[in-house]
């Protein structure tokens, strides 16, 4: 479902270059090194935490998870600080404001 909703927000913006798209977590870290991303965009089930994103946060310290609920309701910007930030609107435009703020956040 992520893919569905997200692929056609960031073809929007030409700002934005997707580097990589994987299709379970296990290829998550290695992709994240490969690319150096900037910032990652998963799916979450509502109650899982970032700490399970730890390992990648810390192998990649410049890189910004941003984290889109499975019900599409929620998304949160992770970042190798000690706190998340919600994002309070999950549209098109409250997306590509995260990406955007994420990437400036981490020059």
């Amino acid at each position: 479902m992520l893919r569905d909703v997200v692929e056609p927000v960031l073809a929007t913006d030409f700002e934005i270059e997707v580097v990589g798209m994987v299709e379970c977590r296990a290829e998550l870290e290695p992709m994240v090194r490969s690319t150096q991303a900037d910032v990652v965009l998963v799916a979450m089930p509502s109650d899982e935490q970032a700490e399970s994103y730890a390992e990648l946060l810390y192998g990649s310290p410049r890189t910004t998870l941003l984290a889109i609920t499975h019900d599409g309701r929620g998304a949160f910007l992770y970042a190798l600080r000690p706190h998340k930030v919600p994002i309070g609107d999950v549209s098109r435009n409250g997306i590509l404001a995260a990406i955007h703020d994420a990437c400036r956040a981490t020059v």
